[in-house]
């Protein structure tokens, strides 16, 4: 996430310019969504609602929040008649009758406003400020979600609260609810892992031209179409730079790999099987050799690694490696959907 020039809202042909001419622009934020199309809006919004919640946000965010909410009950920020329909009018009374209100729904915190295909609001009041959460589209150009805060305080005391909790709000509190809105897109198709011999799929396993002593292997689940080596080349490729693949294989794992563009490889792996359904790549060095095999299967993409040690410090080195790269293979999975989605888009 980024936080953007408040000129990018104003800029942008929305339609809370005339409904809210009277509040004023506090920040603005952009969020990525990969693999998102120009008609996307809904889904992304339907993501990060589901994941919005301060749960998913770090201790100090959720700190912050649990002083808000003391003070509000201490001061009386939050008590009864201060909220919306009782000491401002909600924004809803403003809508032309070109704009259909949106769903009250259940949400404790904000009150939807109107949703469209490029935008959607929803608003909060207490006793110091009311206040409009934007969601806005990005539909030309990278996909992305523009995020803006929009207020209107209550006298000085409302001005007055909003410049002191200003650097708290900025330095914490919004990157926290942007990253865990960034991660709920990123994170919304589902992946597993499964570790050992015995727990892997045996059709993934037989595939393998290796007896392994080390397999892993973490599936996707996804409606993204491509065939197995455009998936390879999205996520070694395209997802991790050469400087870090080199760090990785050719420096600890003292692995060969060729230059990117080689002949035959994807990555610098030399590519041993190219099917539509499935790629296995290997690669070997003095420690260890390895291959990965990407699969695809129905509505499922799958990711394999499997190693099989050369040398005892083979094995210690990649037992101080693998749990980072459990870490990362569901994020490789899915940036890779992303990227295999907006190639898709742009072949049409």
């Amino acid at each position: 996430m980024t936080r953007i020039d408040i000129e990018a809202f104003h800029r942008r042909p929305w339609r809370i310019h005339e409904l809210a001419p009277d509040f004023e622009v506090e920040d603005v934020w952009w969020i990525p969504t990969p693999g998102a199309g120009r008609d996307d809006f809904a889904q992304v919004r339907d993501a990060v609602e589901k994941d919005g919640d301060i749960d998913t946000f770090g201790p100090l965010a959720r700190g912050l929040f649990a002083v808000r909410w003391w003070l509000g009950a201490r001061l009386g920020w939050d008590r009864v008649g201060s909220g919306l329909d009782e000491r401002v009018p909600s924004l809803r009374r403003r809508l032309p009758a070109d704009l259909e209100p949106a769903a009250r729904g259940d949400r404790e915190l904000l009150s939807p406003v109107y949703a469209t295909d490029r935008e959607a609001v929803s608003e909060m009041a207490s006793s110091t400020v009311h206040g409009l959460l934007h969601f806005g589209w990005e539909p030309e150009g990278e996909p992305g979600l523009v995020v803006t805060v929009l207020t209107r305080t209550n006298g000085r005391g409302g001005a007055l609260y909003l410049r002191t909790i200003s650097p708290f709000r900025r330095a914490i509190v919004w990157p926290a609810l942007t990253a865990s809105w960034e991660r709920a897109w990123r994170d919304r198709e589902p992946v597993s892992g499964s570790l050992g011999r015995d727990s892997v799929d045996p059709e993934s396993l037989d595939l393998l031209d290796l007896s392994p002593d080390y397999v892993d292997e973490f599936v996707l689940g996804t409606s993204a179409a491509g065939e197995a080596a455009e998936w390879a080349k999205a996520m070694f490729e395209d997802s991790i730079d050469r400087k870090s693949r080199a760090l990785i294989f050719e420096t600890l794992l003292r692995m060969q790999i060729a230059p990117d563009g080689a002949p035959g490889t994807i990555a610098g792996w030399r590519v041993v099987a190219d099917t539509e359904e499935y790629v296995l790549l290997a690669a070997a060095g003095q420690l260890v050799e390895c291959r990965l095999l990407v699969r695809r299967c129905g509505e499922q993409v799958h990711l394999m690694t499997a190693m099989r040690y050369r040398r005892r410090a083979g094995r210690l080195v990649w037992a101080v490696l693998s749990p980072r790269h459990r870490a990362l293979a569901p994020w490789l999975l899915r940036q890779g959907a992303g990227r295999v989605v907006a190639a898709g888009r742009a072949r049409r």
